[in-house]
């Protein structure tokens, strides 16, 4: 009995010593893995690596260099993916909001249309990213071709129509069919959609798993507001004005945009004190714009 405990400890011991180096092999195995998956990036990126051709992974890929600005990287991951399989929409979605925000303004579109015509039944999200893409292109032209800009603000502003009927509209919809309601004079479209661009968005402060693409900053959000009621100069709008710059101060003490703007309405409220005050927070290219819009104050 004695001599069989021997042996079968002796068996433990040998198979013990050839389990220990696959325990280490494959933990280290795992500890690799860890590090490579770190994050979701990662693991699409080592997903190309090893199947490059993959749609999936070149898509998700490209939106994650989108969305923290690498446009020429998404550029090359979702053609890429497209020269495979040139029939996927959210590829061709992806490129063109990549173009567009790069200044690609004509290629972007092409992939919008191509996008369209795979998606014969209507797809809100190009109508809407298409729109953001025309008034952006319209805001990069010489100010003297008035007809091209007017004709480019006009395709923008049905195609946001169109994204909001179909009852798409994240904050960045519509924030941007609020600006060009502004420049229209339809104020009240422009309060109500950019009041509901700011209560949307400061939700969405809380909840980060939504796509922050689709919404806008609360600086930007509060300083079109001050604009949006400083132009409409109804009875208390000239308080909701300053109010909302003042917001916006809040959010971004800096912004030499909003500052400029809270100055030229204290001027106008021949509040001068706090008018030079305000534009203090400027450069001084920036108190020379508003010099030139007739602000000239003294320091």
């Amino acid at each position: 009995a004695e001599k069989r405990k021997v042996t079968s400890n002796g068996g433990r011991s040998l198979t013990g010593l050839f389990l220990l180096p696959l325990i280490v092999l494959y933990s280290a195995r795992v500890i690799t893995r860890n590090i490579h998956w770190s994050s979701e990036t990662e693991i699409f990126e080592r997903a190309l690596d090893v199947c490059p051709l993959s749609i999936k992974a070149n898509n998700n890929i490209g939106m994650f260099r989108l969305g923290r600005g690498d446009f020429n990287g998404a550029q090359d991951v979702l053609e890429n993916a497209l020269f495979v399989h040139n029939n996927q929409v959210s590829a061709h979605i992806n490129v063109a909001i990549s173009y567009c925000r790069s200044g690609g303004f004509l290629n972007g579109l092409a992939h919008f249309e191509r996008a369209r015509l795979l998606h014969s039944s209507g797809y809100a999200k190009i109508n809407g990213y298409k729109g953001i893409c025309l008034n952006e292109w319209s805001n990069h032209i010489n100010e003297e071709n008035v007809e091209h800009i007017g004709l480019l603000k006009a395709q923008a502003a049905a195609e946001l129509d169109m994204a909001i009927a179909s009852g798409w509209a994240p904050p960045a919809i519509g924030f941007q069919r609020a600006i060009l309601a502004l420049d229209t004079g339809d104020y009240e479209t422009s309060l109500r959609l950019t009041l509901a661009a700011v209560e949307t968005s400061a939700q969405a402060a809380l909840t980060p798993h939504i796509p922050s693409q689709d919404m806008i900053g609360l600086h930007a959000g509060y300083n079109m507001l001050g604009v949006v009621y400083n132009h409409r100069k109804r009875d208390g709008d000239v308080e909701l004005s300053e109010k909302y710059y003042l917001k916006a101060l809040e959010v971004s003490p800096n912004n030499c945009d909003t500052a400029n703007n809270l100055g030229m309405l204290y001027r106008q409220l021949g509040r001068l004190d706090d008018a030079r005050k305000t534009l203090k927070l400027c450069d001084l290219s920036t108190m020379t714009m508003a010099d030139s819009r007739g602000a000239t104050l003294n320091n």
